[in-house]
This record gives structure tokens, sequence and C-alpha cells, in this order.
């Protein structure tokens, strides 16, 4: 017989895994997270242990970012429809906000930073509907948070002419 306190939990993380789940919570690699495990006198996790944690733990934090997303655009061309915006052929239209950036290196260096970012938000729920990092190349580095998009937006030609 077992009698349990609390109950069981359904996704029970390793030691390991929380370990990295915090680390990358709050900013810090595999060095920092070193010297906290020495300070706590814990003994820490290889780098290539923490590489591998780290590579499952941001494969979770991509799917959940997926499924948020796609509720997001659900909720977002609800609303729409509810409030009668919609073209004359009754295809739903959202108002987004979009930011992004592209940081410049100033520190006596000629040249920018390697990375940018980009978001779009809808306006009316405030919730992210696509999330992206570009790199030099300036391809898209999740090009399937577009294809999330995708599938909730019938993609056709909104206007006639350029503004």
């Amino acid at each position: 017989m077992v009698i349990e306190s609390e109950p069981p939990c359904t996704t029970k993380k390793s030691v390991n895994t929380a370990a990295v789940w915090g680390s990358i919570s709050t900013g810090i690699g595999h060095s920092q997270h070193e010297e906290l495990m020495g300070v706590l006198n814990v003994p820490a996790m290889t780098f290539r242990t923490f590489r591998k944690k780290t590579s499952t733990v941001k494969k979770v934090w991509e799917e959940i970012l997926n499924d948020d997303m796609k509720a997001a655009g659900i909720e977002e061309k609800r609303v729409a429809i509810e409030k009668g915006n919609l073209m004359p052929d009754d295809t739903p239209y959202i108002t987004v906000i979009v930011d992004g950036g592209w940081s410049k290196r100033t520190y006596g260096h000629g040249y920018d930073a390697s990375s940018g970012v980009a978001v779009i938000i809808g306006a009316e729920t405030k919730k992210p509907l696509f999330l992206g990092a570009c790199f030099t190349t300036k391809r898209i580095f999740h090009q399937n948070h577009m294809n999330v998009l995708r599938t909730l937006v019938d993609h056709r030609q909104l206007w006639s002419k350029t503004s």
C-alpha cells in the first residue's frame, strides 16, 4: 500500500531536466550552472548532459508555444467573427501588432549582431500569434510558426493594390 500526500504528477521531470529548465528560465548557461551547483556543494552535470537536456526542454517549450499561438489565432478569429470583422466574401480579418528588432553592436565593432527577433500579437487578445528569430542569413528560424498561422487564416489577396 502506498499513501501519498500529493496527487501523482503526470509529467515527472528528472532533477537534471528541472535544473536545466531553471537555468534556461533565468538566462544562465552551463558555466553559471556549474558555479551555482559548486556553491550548493552539489555535483553539476557534464556539458554534454546539459546540452542534451537543453534540447529536450526547448522542444517542450516549442510545443507549448505552438499550441498557445494556434489557440490565440483561433480566439482572434472567433472575436473577429463576433465583431463582424468580415471581408465581403465572409473571410474574417484580424488586427495585429507587429514588432521586431535587430541589435547593433556599438562597442567598437563595425558589424551587426548575428540575430534578430520578430513577434506578431493579436490586437484583441494581446496574445502572440507568431514568434520568430532571424539570423544573418535572413531566414526565419522557426518557419513552422508561419504554418500555424496559415492553417488559421485564408490567405486570399485582401487588397487590389499597395497602400
